[in-house]
């Protein structure tokens, strides 16, 4: 019997043949619920658009996602310039002086003399001592 493709045909049908079988495979791994002698061209071309329009609606998600994300990230980059800003000044130097407490400034403060200091403080003649030489009497 005689040849009716030569070699070159037969590979390239062989080949075609093989990719058609590997797309057939791929559908049917995606969807159990089809045989194999159900698809057709006509089911390959739809569950190729199908494909690319839910590939669009993602990408448009993605999108206001992206956004979004700039958006949280411009927020944040300028929060760190104003804690950068705050934690500068901080380090700079001290703020105002600190207040001095004297017992005459607060309305139920007491003045105390020695003989108060060295009624609550009995038995501890050091302490006693060293309240004398702060009120300058020693």
């Amino acid at each position: 019997m005689p040849k009716v493709l030569s070699n070159s045909e037969y590979t390239a049908l062989k080949q075609s043949a093989d990719n058609y079988k590997d797309v057939v495979s791929a559908i049917l791994g995606l969807n159990s619920e089809l045989k194999q002698e159900d698809i057709t061209a006509d089911i390959v071309k739809e569950m190729i658009t199908q494909s690319t329009e839910e590939s669009s609606v993602d990408v448009a998600g993605l999108k206001t996602s992206l956004e979004k994300a700039q958006s949280d990230l411009t927020t944040a980059q300028e929060r760190v310039k104003e804690l950068e800003t705050e934690n500068a000044n901080l380090l700079a130097g001290p703020g105002a002086d600190s207040a001095e407490i004297v017992a005459g400034k607060e309305a139920d403060a007491k003045t105390t003399d020695i003989s108060d200091f060295a009624d609550k403080n009995v038995g501890d003649t050091l302490a006693i001592l060293a309240e004398c030489k702060e009120q300058g009497i020693i």
